[in-house]
This record gives structure tokens, sequence and C-alpha cells, in this order.
């Protein structure tokens, strides 16, 4: 089970890399207290994130929310503009530099 703690600590980190077209931070914890869903609304209808930015949210969150012990997900970043997904950023995801 992710704690409470781990979350705020997941947030906070969320806070400190925080891009001028971030306008909220959001948090929930699901399946049990076994996956934790970020939401950050932007500003932006188009918003996009860099590999390298990429890279460092799942560094970051990744080593406060290991992923589960059976390899699924134990976290997303979802980033919104109203009622659209304009990007999202998973824990252990494999990034694949040579596309």
């Amino acid at each position: 089970m992710i704690s409470e703690s781990t979350i705020s600590e997941a947030t906070e980190f969320l806070n400190t890399i925080k891009k001028p077209s971030w306008v909220e931070i959001n948090s929930e914890s699901q399946d049990g207290g076994e996956f934790v869903l970020f939401s950050v609304k932007t500003n932006s209808s188009d918003y996009s994130i860099q590999e390298s930015f990429r890279s460092r949210i799942v560094a970051g969150i990744g080593a406060l929310i290991p992923p589960k012990p059976t390899g699924d997900y134990s976290w997303m970043v979802v980033f919104v503009n109203g009622e659209d997904v304009c990007e999202s950023v998973m824990g252990n995801l494999e990034i694949d530099h040579d596309d």
C-alpha cells in the first residue's frame, strides 16, 4: 500500500519541477492504495513533454513509488486541459531513445 506521506512527497516533487502552464496538481489513490493517479491541469490544449523532462518525472516519482511486485504500474501522471488528456507519464515505463 502506498502511504499518504509518500503520495504527498511525490506531489511535492511535481510541485518543485512545475512548469508555468501547470495550473493545479491533484492525486488520487486507487486499487486499494496500490496505484496513484496524479492529475496535472494545464492551460495549454496542445501540451506535450520533452523526453528529458519525462525521464525526470519517471526518476523522481519512481524513486518514491516503486513498481508493483508483479511489475505493473503503480502510478501515472496525466496532463489535462479541460476534459481532454493531453499527455501522460507512467512509472516503470521503458523509454526508447532510438525513435
